[in-house]
This record gives structure tokens, sequence and C-alpha cells, in this order.
């Protein structure tokens, strides 16, 4: 073989390899780049993660987790409450504290009530737009008498007491400053007497009053235990309490 021909096939050799070297390189820099993807995602859920926040329902005195009893009531049954409240004496109402116990922000705080059977019997009671970490937000309210849109389109009422009466769970729905939705579970204490005086189910008896803090990812999946019209059905606006036009109103030209 001539020289030339010997230098040829060196250069095509050196091409060779070093084309199976870039190749090589080109697969390393992606699994690197896949790893750093990795690394990058684990380093963000871990931010998430510890900057969560925690709310949770407590009693007006800071320091333990919900007494309904204590919480959800007539007005004139809470103790310790400042004078000067224009709450009327006898109407039903809740007082409670909400408090963020995680290391980031809460966004969008609020609560409603929940009955035993897990239907939502309340709407929204906003407690703050932003909680920081650590802080408390103290809620006081009357409960409304609520109407809502039966399966007819009449409206259904929901009496303060039958409200009261019948709550179970408070639940507590909030924000991350990440967007996440979260929520926090508290069930009413199974030492109630007012849930043994059939005579049944005692073993509850021999659990703890106020039961922990349950905590979710998400927003409550409750169903509402009022009726909503059905998407298939046509929507009047009466649901939306949308004025109707008035017949004898002007043509606008």
């Amino acid at each position: 073989m001539s020289i030339t021909g010997l230098a040829t096939l060196c250069l095509a050799l050196v091409t060779a390899a070093s084309a199976g070297f870039t190749a090589w390189m080109a697969i390393k820099t992606s699994d690197l780049a896949e790893e750093n993807k990795k690394l990058i995602a684990q380093e963000e859920k871990h931010h998430r993660e510890r900057y969560r926040p925690y709310c949770v329902p407590l009693t007006n005195n800071i320091e333990t987790i919900v007494d309904f009893n204590a919480v959800v009531g007539e007005r004139s049954n809470f103790q310790g409450m400042r004078p000067g409240i224009v709450i009327p004496e006898h109407a039903m109402a809740v007082w409670l504290i909400i408090k963020n116990q995680g290391l980031g922000p809460a966004l969008n705080v609020r609560f409603h009530f929940d009955d035993i059977d897990g239907r939502r019997i309340s709407k929204d009671f906003l407690v703050a737009h932003m909680l920081p970490p650590g802080e408390y937000s103290n809620f006081l309210s009357e409960i409304p008498r609520e109407s809502f849109p039966a399966q007819e389109f009449s409206d259904q009422v929901f009496e303060p007491n039958d409200v009261a009466n019948h709550v179970y769970f408070i639940v507590c729905e909030y924000e991350s400053i990440f967007g996440e939705n979260f929520y926090s579970n508290v069930a009413k204490g199974y030492r109630d007497p007012a849930l043994t005086s059939d005579g049944k189910n005692r073993l509850r008896l021999a659990r703890p009053r106020t039961p922990p803090v349950v905590f979710f990812e998400g927003t409550d999946p409750a169903p509402a235990i009022w009726h909503m019209p059905s998407p298939s059905k046509p929507t009047p606006s009466t649901f939306l309490k949308l004025p109707l036009p008035d017949d004898n109103a002007p043509t606008p030209q």
C-alpha cells in the first residue's frame, strides 16, 4: 500500500473514532441532562414539600384542636367572648382559630362544614387571603340562613340550627404559593354524648374526644347536600339569580 493510501486509511480510522467518540459524548450529555432534570425535579419537590402550609382549626384558646361544642352553636354558649359583639346572643354562630402550622404561607384560607355522611352542608367561610407561617386568624361569624336551588329550581332552605346540629367535619381548604390545593379535616369528638345516646357503638367512648387533624392534597371531594342542576339540562336564569328581561323595555336603537 502506498504512503498516500496508508495516510488515507489512518485518516479514515481517526475520523471514525472521532465520530464514535462524538456520538458517545452526545449520549453521555443526554444522560447527564436527564439526571440534571431529575435532580431539579427532586429539589423542586423537596422545596414545595418543605414550604407546604398546614392549616389547623383550633378552639379559641389557640392551644387545642377544635372542640365542636366550643366553636359551633348558640353564641351565648361561647366562653371568653369580648363584649360588644354585634351577633345576637341566641343566634347560631361559629367562632374558631385557623392557624398555619407549616413553613410556607397559605393562600385563600377558608372552611366549611360537612355532615356525618360526608356531604357539604354550608358554603365557604373566608378566613384570610394570606396566612403567613406560624400565624393565626381569629374567625367569628353568624351562621347564615342559606337558600339553595333544589331539583326543580325552587329554593331549598337550610336553617342555621340545622347546620349547627348536623356539622360533623370542619374542613379547611387553602393553597400554597406554588398553586397547589390542600385541605385539612377534623371530625367531631367520638366521646360526644350526643353521638352515643342511642346505645350503639360504645367503642367510640374509648377514643379521644378531639381526633387529630388529617391533611390531604387537593380539595374536599364531599358533594354538596343541596341539589345542583344536571349539566345535560337547560338551566333557567332563575338558578343564577339573573334578572329577567323587561318585555316593556324600549328596544335599543
